[in-house]
């Protein structure tokens, strides 16, 4: 019998001055009980002391982590910087911000997850996580992820994928690296859009990382700070619904443009949907559950759709 090899990963991380917490998310990762992994990081021209402190902790704990230094050229093309430079004998890539800090089988998680699909298709794995303050304390009343069903359709409409909690296959990666670079706002929507299309998203109800929620001021009375956590959480459904029809639309153009000879004829069909905004088809989407989340947050959303607000 072969010797069973754990499957490689390549953890993907773009920071920009994050010196006041990328070493809790370095520890963090060094600390993962998944065996089988190594770290690329580019700076994105961080002004402060971020791509100092990174090298040295590399060096000070002996790892054998790329680290790269460039210019500022944001964050979404920074990603996508390291997934076309990532390296070609991993197995899985996993996408990682500078200011959280994951759970301590995250990695696991995701590869067994994945592995357990048996496919050769492309995978993207993401999943639910833990909105925390400055110093990792848990908010109360996290949202709610138990019906969130990933789907094309849905990807048309909501971007329902955190990218720092993405893991992608080799064949995942393949889809975006064999062609140019899109013209997108989200990368993670981006990357849910495409392998939604032509692979499988797999969705983890499992809370795996802790999301840090930043503000420039420590807490106050407990009427600004629920001031501060109904701000954060305003931006997060927005993020969530991506309610901005030229953002959707400009994707969808970009996604036809890279993909036309690849797209199936049920996909087109869906987009042709998401594009009639006549009365007749704004009902007819309105009804059509395949769309929607099953979410409360997405009820407001089909209201708006229906009144071509969306």
């Amino acid at each position: 019998m072969k010797n069973f090899v754990l499957p490689k990963v390549q953890i993907m991380l773009s920071t920009y001055n994050g010196e006041k917490y990328v070493l809790e998310q370095l520890e963090s990762l060094k600390l993962q009980d998944y065996g089988n992994f190594t770290v690329i990081i580019r700076d994105d021209g961080s002004k402060d002391l971020t791509f100092t402190l990174v090298n040295e902790y590399i060096k000070n704990n002996n790892l054998d982590w790329e680290i790269h230094k460039g210019e500022n050229i944001g964050l979404v093309k920074s990603f996508f910087w390291l997934l076309y430079n990532a390296s070609e004998k991993a197995d899985f890539y996993s996408f990682c911000d500078q200011d959280d800090v994951w759970r301590r089988d995250k990695l696991s998680t995701a590869v067994k997850m994945l592995s357990e699909e048996k496919t050769e298709k492309p995978l993207l794995y993401c999943s639910a996580y833990n909105l925390v303050d400055e110093k990792l304390n848990t908010f109360p009343n996290q949202y709610d992820v138990s019906k969130l069903v990933p789907s094309f359709k849905g990807a048309l409409f909501v971007n329902m994928v955190t990218g720092c909690t993405m893991v992608m296959n080799k064949k995942a990666r393949e889809l975006f690296i064999c062609k140019r670079l899109p013209n997108c706002m989200i990368h993670d929507w981006w990357f849910y859009l495409i392998i939604s299309a032509f692979g499988k998203v797999v969705f983890d109800n499992q809370r795996t990382i802790m999301y840090r929620m930043h503000r420039k001021n420590t807490y106050g009375a407990k009427k600004s700070l629920f001031k501060n956590i109904y701000k954060f959480y305003c931006m997060m459904l927005s993020k969530l619904s991506s309610s901005n029809v030229k953002e959707a639309s400009d994707q969808i153009a970009e996604f036809i443009d890279i993909y036309s000879a690849e797209i199936q004829d049920s996909h087109i069909k869906e987009i042709m949907l998401f594009q009639d905004r006549s009365i007749k088809n704004r009902l007819r989407v309105f009804f059509d559950n395949d769309f929607w989340s099953k979410s409360s947050v997405n009820n407001g959303h089909r209201v708006r759709f229906l009144f071509n607000s969306l």
